[in-house]
């Protein structure tokens, strides 16, 4: 390994396949060279910082960037706190302050779309030209396409506000998730027969979760081992509750155990109906019975 990296830049929301692939360029072209794969990203996405109101909703968290980049072979992470003063940074300035720091760069991947710098006046064309003049590698990976469609973030949020799990897992190129800690909620569903573990979910994916709302099959895990499967609600159970707020319930088949302050993830198989307020505890608790029957039955083609 010698002072050289190649580097791509990005938000990479999701890390889907189009992302993927721009990775894996990277990574190749650092060990053509013997060098190292370096990703800069920015958080918060910088929509929420220059247009809050037309901010996209976040696919996953950082946490999970963090942990696709290091799968995907990047040796370096760089997470670019973008504030309204950073937004003021002209594309040469960006340019001399990050790509050309050291270790040195050897090669740069970016993708179709790719902007920088102030009001996104970097684009491909200036790229190209500071790179050449720094006699190294430019590269821009074109859309990668699947079903006649390009990949993006976007997309993928679209079928998942649309409940179309199954479509942008292929897009994704791997399940969605929701997770987050156990936390201690109203005990309401104990008293109906389907206790559930109540989930936290981190600060950045509370308010911005690009789901439809409602009930959903799925399969539980903690840090440590697969859990088992659940039926799960997604959004503010207007039956019971007067708050407002995200809520993310899962009742786990067969399972009785503690498991408050654990971090759970749930994968995410099959969207089943979309909340709605009942009018009575019982019309609820019978409503979720037929859900779980659904759900169990749902299961047993993807169980363990």
């Amino acid at each position: 390994m010698n002072g050289h990296c190649a580097i791509t830049i990005g938000n990479f929301d999701g890390v889907h396949l189009g992302h993927r692939e721009l990775l894996r360029r990277t990574v190749a072209a650092a060990k053509n060279f013997h060098g190292q794969a370096k990703v800069f990203t920015f958080h918060p996405h910088p929509a929420q910082i220059l247009a809050p109101e037309k901010a996209p909703l976040r696919l996953f968290d950082l946490q999970d960037q963090t942990e696709q980049f290091k799968a995907l072979g990047i040796d370096q992470i760089e997470v670019i706190q973008f504030t309204p003063e950073f937004a003021k940074t002209s594309p040469e300035d960006f340019f001399a302050k990050f790509i050309l720091r050291p270790p040195g760069a050897q090669a740069l991947w970016v993708g179709h779309d790719f902007h920088f710098g102030q009001a996104r006046k970097g684009n491909q064309e200036l790229l190209r030209e500071l790179c050449a003049r720094q006699g190294f590698e430019f590269h821009v990976l074109e859309p990668v396409k699947l079903q006649g469609q390009s990949v993006s973030s976007t997309l993928i949020r679209n079928h998942l506000m649309a409940g179309e799990l199954a479509q942008a897992e292929i897009f994704l190129g791997r399940a969605y998730f929701v997770r987050g800690e156990v936390v201690r909620g109203a005990a309401r569903g104990r008293t109906i027969g389907f206790p559930t573990a109540n989930l936290k979910l981190p600060p950045e994916m509370k308010q911005m979760l690009p789901l439809r709302r409602g009930v959903y099959v799925g399969e539980v895990s903690s840090l440590t081992q697969k859990i088992g499967t659940a039926v799960l609600n997604i959004g503010v159970n207007p039956t019971v509750s007067g708050d407002l707020s995200l809520k993310i319930e899962a009742h786990i088949f067969d399972f009785s155990n503690e498991i408050y302050g654990e971090q759970l993830k749930i994968e995410l198989k099959e969207f089943l109906r979309d909340e709605k307020k009942f009018s009575s505890l019982d019309e609820l608790k019978a409503q979720i019975q037929r859900d779980a029957t659904q759900a169990r039955a749902i299961a047993g083609g993807f169980s363990t």
